[in-house]
């Protein structure tokens, strides 16, 4: 079994999800339990942007050169941006996603306050099924998570998925589309002459295909909650011992003012 914790751009919606080998959703609720230490966080596609970037030639340092080559295309400053990458260093090409630091520091804050750590972070549009030239659609209300790489995906609204699936079947090299959760108001064969399979039906949560965990700009930033969430533990175990040494003291005193 394997826990994600799913969050929405809506934070009231978050949820605890308990999937199987297949991913079949088993069970959810609201939180996330102590024995959940080994859980992933998907993240609400909504938030995030991915990229895949192949560079003219091997770089050392990774980050500035994402940086560089994705500052045109951000709706908000460099400045206001968090980068999870696969690799940090001497690559020629750079996967990953990107966020806001406000969403993140609403993330972590979120993330802060559960009983435990996660083990990664990732978009939930990458727990959609994928395997090389599939593109997958799933329908959730008014929007669309959207994979198309093994790295690559979004979340766009159910209205904008047509023309997207025009430029993306144009964009790579696509054998096959597959839908779950039709819309009955589309003429697939009208939108692309790649072969599309519709399903009917909720889609599972994939977990085979997911990619490595990505880093955080380079930086542990869970690594740092956990840290401090060891620190405030120790904190708390120290204070519960110091207030049973204080205990036992008194107890000890009493005891030997009954005999002395």
């Amino acid at each position: 079994m394997t826990v994600i914790y799913r969050v929405f751009k809506d934070a009231s919606r978050n949820q605890c999800l308990v999937v199987d080998e297949s991913g079949q959703v088993v069970s959810q609720s609201q939180d996330i339990k102590e024995r959940d230490n080994s859980f992933v966080v998907a993240v609400d596609g909504r938030l995030t942007r991915s990229f895949h970037l192949v560079f003219p030639a091997r770089v050392k340092r990774v980050l500035p050169a994402v940086q560089f080559a994705l500052e045109p295309t951000l709706a908000e400053p460099l400045e206001e941006q968090l980068f999870f990458l696969q690799k940090k260093s001497f690559a020629k090409e750079s996967h990953g996603f990107v966020i806001s630091k406000k969403q993140w520091r609403n993330l972590s804050s979120e993330i802060d306050s559960l009983p435990c750590l996660p083990k990664a972070i990732y978009p939930d549009y990458l727990f959609l099924p994928w395997s090389e030239g599939l593109l997958t659609i799933a329908y959730e209300g008014d929007w669309c998570r959207i994979r198309y790489g093994k790295h690559e995906g979004c979340s766009v609204s159910a209205s904008s998925m047509p023309l997207l699936l025009k430029a993306l079947t144009k964009q790579y090299e696509i054998d096959q589309v597959l839908v779950f959760g039709d819309d009955s108001s589309i003429v697939w064969a009208e939108l692309t002459s790649v072969p599309v399979i519709v399903l009917n039906q909720a889609v599972n949560w994939e977990l085979e295909s997911l990619p490595k965990a990505a880093s955080v700009q380079g930086h542990k930033l869970l690594a740092c909650l956990r840290k401090r969430q060891c620190v405030e533990l120790m904190a708390s175990k120290l204070c519960r011992f110091s207030l049973i040494c204080v205990i036992a003291g008194f107890c000890a005193f009493k005891l030997m003012s009954l005999y002395f």
